[in-house]
């Protein structure tokens, strides 16, 4: 993906074009600290966004950290070696089709290239274009979210639908359990002794044997 361009542009004076909310400046001064292609301006184009500081309708105050979108609708090329210069009309680009405030002239506006799918852009940031009045690049952001949490996130929009993840991998075995601890010894059972039997009886006498008989008288 190519590095995006954006930066700023300063305009001395907007110029109303009759139409509802569009507006022509000359000669705005372009910035782009990130110049992948060494163009300057000449790499905006048709439908490059634009966030432009306010002023009150009706008092025709500044109002501070406000800005509004519009879209770049045509560009006057410039002359053949001026890469610093825009010339270019712009028409109010915000879901409200009125236009509520006006472009501050001798100011310095956000321009980006837009998104690939939803026409929104990446403003710069003060950090890099300390030109900017305070709250520029917040406000630019605001404009976009304000249109991709009312409009595109509640009628479905031109984001893709995300698919599902891959299934996540099995997970490492848990440790192994520490051994339980040896139960206590039972009681030893009170066994009963048993009783000494009575001695048995005394068995009879037997009978005497016959006489033998005499032995031979000596000489």
């Amino acid at each position: 993906m190519a590095r995006i361009i954006n930066g700023t542009v300063y305009v001395e004076t907007y110029t109303p074009t009759g139409n509802p909310g569009e507006w022509s400046f000359i000669d705005g001064i372009f910035n782009n600290q990130a110049d992948a292609t060494g163009q300057g301006a000449k790499d905006v184009q048709v439908g490059y966004v634009m966030y432009v500081p306010a002023i009150d309708l009706f008092t025709a105050e500044p109002l501070p950290g406000v800005l509004h979108r519009y879209i770049i609708t045509s560009i006057t090329p410039a002359p053949p070696g001026d890469i610093l210069h825009l010339t270019a009309t712009i028409q109010w680009d915000e879901r409200d089709p009125t236009e509520i405030d006006r472009p501050q002239n001798a100011s310095y506006a956000v321009i980006s290239e837009p998104s690939e799918h939803c026409d929104y852009a990446l403003p710069a940031t003060m950090d890099v274009y300390p030109e900017l009045q305070g709250g520029s690049a917040e406000a630019a952001y605001n404009a976009d979210i304000r249109d991709i949490t009312d409009w595109k996130g509640f009628s479905g929009g031109c984001g893709y639908s995300g698919g599902f993840g891959p299934g996540g991998s099995t997970g490492l075995p848990g440790p192994t359990g520490s051994q339980g601890q040896t139960g206590s010894q039972g009681e030893t059972g009170a066994g009963i002794q048993g009783t000494t039997g009575l001695p048995g009886p005394t068995g009879s006498q037997g009978e005497t044997g016959d006489v033998g008989p005499y032995g031979p008288t000596g000489e």
